[in-house]
């Protein structure tokens, strides 16, 4: 099918989307450690090696994510779309990539930054430790 649409998955996810027939969702679950426990934890519950026992922080569910909308302008929100591996949480497996991302990608995305679909709507920035 590919060879005939190239298109197909991305047109019949939009089409599905736009009929209101949600395809994909995902419980979303976090493991939570209130502020005095971390204080006074076995370890440090920050350290990237360790992972926190679910018998000590079970998962919560916290929501439901939904893909239920399509895009409203494809320009700034699928054709500028420059992510930077610093501007999430990183796990420990990656670590080793992010520090040679951001500068491997800026030319290429060059103000990338300041458009507003780069922009975060909370005010939060990268977590590079080199800016």
């Amino acid at each position: 099918m590919a060879a005939v649409d190239t298109e197909n998955q991305q047109r019949d996810l939009y089409e599905h989307i736009e009929a209101g027939e949600f395809p994909t969702s995902w419980t979303l679950k976090m493991q939570i450690m209130p502020f005095e426990d971390a204080k006074a934890y076995r370890f440090n519950p920050f350290d990237l090696t360790k992972v926190w026992p679910d018998g000590d922080y079970p998962l919560q569910e916290v929501g439901r994510m939904t893909l239920n909308r399509n895009v409203t302008d494809y320009h700034a929100q699928i054709e500028q779309a420059a992510f930077e591996p610093n501007g999430v949480v990183e796990r420990r497996s990656t670590a080793g990539r992010s520090c040679t991302s951001t500068g491997s990608c800026r030319p290429r995305r060059s103000g990338a930054a300041a458009l507003p679909s780069h922009r975060s709507p909370c005010g939060s920035g990268p977590f590079s430790r080199s800016r």
